[in-house]
């Protein structure tokens, strides 16, 4: 879980950079997916040896694709003009509404401790927002 946090955050700052330097924000985006791909397909073929996703995740995963590509598209038309210090974390809090629809939609359960811990992130991020 700490290299996924690390790597997320390297790679949004790298976002920063890249729009810094000049890139417009949809070339950036479609090059990450070029390269993406890419290399997603080769470790697919090399760990599975083969590629034959499942009929039912072409629909789940064509939706999540669209999702993606809007969040990643205002983020870093955000990130064009606004500070990454806190546009990145109010982005990175996303995990507040994905608990809360768990919690509708498949009646996952919200322990004290996971209640708190949603109420002090959807205040950091309200605070982030207003800053």
């Amino acid at each position: 879980m700490l290299l996924a946090t690390v790597a997320a955050g390297v790679g949004n700052l790298l976002y920063k950079i890249g729009l810094l330097a000049g890139s417009p924000p949809e070339t950036l985006l479609a090059t990450q997916a070029w390269v993406f791909c890419s290399l997603a397909t080769r470790f697919v073929c090399f760990s599975d040896g083969h590629i034959r996703p499942p009929k039912a995740g072409f629909g789940h995963g064509a939706l999540v694709g669209v999702t993606l590509l809007a969040g990643f598209i205002a983020l870093l038309h955000g990130l064009a003009v606004g500070p990454a210090s806190v546009l990145i974390p109010v982005a990175q809090l996303g995990f507040v509404f994905t608990a809360v629809l768990g919690r509708m939609l498949f009646a996952e359960a919200l322990s004290l401790r996971k209640r708190v811990g949603l109420v002090v992130a959807a205040a950091a991020m309200v605070t982030l927002a207003f800053s």
